[in-house]
């Protein structure tokens, strides 16, 4: 179950995980295919299961924005060893699914407050359409 207080907590971490992805600051521009995105994450999780939502969303494809910065922005928020620099996507993906892999339930909700926190952090930057 996902604790608000948490999620409340972890939007900082989410503001820097936003700047760090796409090299802005609080203001600055973000695809506005990115609230969409990290919108049908948690459906994915809920329809498909989590494993599945993360190696989905870890794959870069050329008709998609890249998906995989959901992947690296949550890896950057969950990540407690620093090692946050130049995240690719295959990197983030290990690295979630071996959190899941050592409890299910708990990255689970870890994965998703952390996706609600982006999602709520993303109103700080300016969605720009096409």
């Amino acid at each position: 179950m996902i604790n608000r207080k948490k999620v409340d907590s972890l939007i900082p971490k989410a503001i820097e995980a936003i700047t760090n992805a796409f090299g802005v600051e609080i203001g600055g521009k973000v695809r506005n295919e990115y609230r969409g995105y990290i919108s049908s994450f948690g459906t994915a999780v809920r329809m498909s299961g989590i494993k599945t939502a993360v190696c989905i969303y870890s794959k870069k494809t050329e008709s998609d924005e890249d998906k995989s910065k959901i992947v690296r922005m949550i890896y950057y928020m969950l990540n407690d060893s620093g090692d946050n620099e130049n995240i690719d996507e295959n990197k983030a993906k290990e690295y979630l699914l071996e959190k899941i892999k050592e409890d299910e339930i708990k990255a689970k909700n870890e994965i998703l407050e952390a996706a609600v926190a982006i999602k709520l952090a993303l109103n700080l930057f300016e969605l720009e359409k096409d």
